[in-house]
């Protein structure tokens, strides 16, 4: 399995007028990285709608193992509790699309930036039933986080709390969480432009391209920057 240093991290570089080390470098580098690689990664999120910030969250695991395994958590109702951590997350409002609906965001998104779909699982992931999450992910898996809030934190205490192994990828304020699902959402409900906010593939997929149905971006005159609200793949 080689490792690949994804397309968005090598554009951030470029961008900003990095100069890149040379092929020598990245071989070694990736021999390195290689040898560091765990066998299984986990991650999870509720992934509602999937942006950028979930792609960094979900690119940064992929690095550290072989076979990254995608858990989307509040897969369907019945599976939504609420957390006096994160009041929000358990609202329909929060939750406007379905677990099918997720899991094709993701396989597209994974596919724009270059994953072998041969090197990810995606499943449900039922953390607030966490006695049946190795149901669906592997015991022995390395269990990926992102803290940015309380209700990052209790997902720690509870994985801990399975005897699961667990590794913070990073801690981060509220201020430096960066894009968000309620931002994602609101933008959309309020007709404001959030391309630049989720992978190319999700944007087209939302827009209805995905789904086979007329792309109401590509329209002229709807005095719209991206997809029209009412349009924008119904319910989100």
């Amino acid at each position: 399995n080689r490792v690949r240093f994804p397309a968005v991290f090598v554009r951030e570089s470029v961008s900003g007028c990095i100069s890149l080390p040379g092929r020598v470098y990245w071989e070694e580098e990736n021999r390195r990285r290689e040898s560091a690689m765990v066998e299984k990664g986990v991650v999870n999120a509720r992934f509602q709608v999937l942006h950028l910030k979930h792609m960094e969250y979900l690119l940064a695991a992929k690095m550290r193992c072989q076979k990254l395994y995608i858990g989307i958590t509040n897969p369907d109702p019945s599976y939504v509790r609420e957390s006096v951590n994160d009041e929000n997350r358990s609202t329909r409002g929060a939750n406007p699309l379905t677990y099918l609906e997720r899991y094709e965001m993701i396989r597209l998104a994974m596919e724009e930036f270059g994953v072998p779909a041969s090197e990810y699982e995606i499943m449900p992931f039922p953390i607030n039933r966490p006695e049946y999450i190795t149901q669906y992910v592997p015991e022995d898996g390395m269990y990926y986080l992102g803290i940015c809030d309380g209700w990052e934190e209790e997902k720690l205490k509870i994985l801990n709390s399975l005897g699961l192994k667990t590794e913070v990828l990073w801690r981060r304020t509220k201020e430096e969480a960066g894009v968000t699902g309620t931002w994602v959402r609101s933008c959309i409900a309020t007709g404001e432009e959030w391309e630049h906010l989720v992978p190319k593939s999700v944007y087209q997929y939302s827009c209805g391209a995905g789904a086979g149905r007329e792309n109401p971006a590509s329209s002229p005159g709807t005095g719209r920057t991206g997809c029209e609200k009412q349009n924008s793949r119904r319910r989100i």
